[in-house]
């Protein structure tokens, strides 16, 4: 995300492919006194911890020259409040929908229980309302 912002300049591609990027990565990250290169526990005898080891430069510099994650949290907390106000107009339009369909339903009803009274009083149809003089 930074690199598409604009927010974090590389020199060059240094490394290319899956197998040069976790190469680059075990060389800035050195392996403890004990041999050990995984963050599991380390093997039974070994009393320093994966912490104690320092970076290479070339690690430091990658972590101080890093990006910052906050435009991104920023970014992602926008879209799910924008979800959220997503949801809530979604299910007020479902409340409205259904309300205007109950309406609709009680208005048919009610037109033709209109038209079945001026059937039965012999009056003419809808819209044939005789002259006044």
């Amino acid at each position: 995300m930074g690199a598409l912002a604009g927010a974090w300049h590389k020199p060059s591609a240094d490394f290319i492919g899956y197998a040069a990027r976790a190469a680059a990565r075990s060389e800035d990250w050195p392996t403890s006194a004990c041999g050990w290169t995984s963050l599991a526990r380390p093997p039974r005898g070994c009393s320093k911890p994966w912490r104690n080891s320092v970076p290479t430069r070339a690690g430091r510099y990658r972590v101080a020259n890093a990006p910052s994650d906050d435009a991104l949290r920023a970014a992602h907390l926008q879209a799910q409040a924008q979800a959220r106000e997503f949801n809530t107009a979604r299910q007020r339009l479902d409340q409205a929908d259904l309300q205007l369909r109950t309406a609709a339903q009680h208005w048919e009803l009610a037109r033709q229980a209109l038209a079945r009274d001026a059937e039965d009083m012999a009056l003419p149809p809808e819209g044939h309302a005789p002259a006044r003089h």
